[in-house]
């Protein structure tokens, strides 16, 4: 509220969406998170609402680039949700919370994963096309991570010691790729 009405009062309703999803997500008789609409919700609240609400304060306006950038870090944030729900597996099956890897198991939830993981370059080319600039892809340089994450996950989908490290290297990927795409935006920033 203090950054709304000393900056920018137009972003209060992006503020009260990201309220609105942190209330909805584990709030009891509402628990999106029991009802297999928390990775959703994190995806809105810490791609578009965060990126977009950041970047409306300052600029005023609303830019594809973020938006699409929004999207990319959407994906992978939500992959590091799905990573370590699937340690808790038996557990939150037990509670009754109901994520998507309680509902679609252990295997399937990797492989749900692994399909955001390369979902989150979709934006990333769409970027690298509309601007005619590849830096865009810069984030690429994940996928010898992502290798790793995979194959650990999958030899030790039933020990939790091992699969920490997966864990530990979805976190990486997923900062990482900010550093790149920021890498990119001053790089660009630089040439322009």
């Amino acid at each position: 509220l203090v950054i709304a009405f000393s900056l920018n009062t137009k972003i209060l309703g992006i503020g009260i969406i990201g309220v609105l999803m942190a209330v909805v997500y584990n709030t009891p008789h509402i628990g999106f998170i029991y009802r297999g609409l928390g990775e959703p919700c994190i995806f809105i609240a810490y791609g578009p609402v965060c990126t977009m609400g950041a970047y409306y304060m300052f600029a005023d306006a609303f830019s594809w680039i973020p938006f699409l950038l929004s999207l990319s870090l959407g994906f992978l944030i939500v992959n590091v949700l799905i990573m370590n729900e699937l340690p808790d597996y038996e557990a939150d099956v037990a509670a009754g919370k109901m994520n998507w890897v309680a509902r679609l198991g252990k295997a399937r939830g990797l492989t749900l994963y692994t399909v955001f993981f390369w979902l989150h370059y979709v934006p990333l080319v769409l970027l690298a096309v509309m601007t005619g600039e590849p830096i865009w892809l810069l984030t690429v340089l994940n996928i010898f991570t992502f290798r790793g994450v995979i194959s650990n996950a999958r030899a030790n989908m039933d020990n939790i010691p091992a699969l920490v490290q997966s864990n530990i290297n979805t976190v990486t990927i997923h900062e990482r790729a900010g550093i790149y795409i920021n890498t990119a935006l001053i790089a660009l920033y630089l040439m322009h």
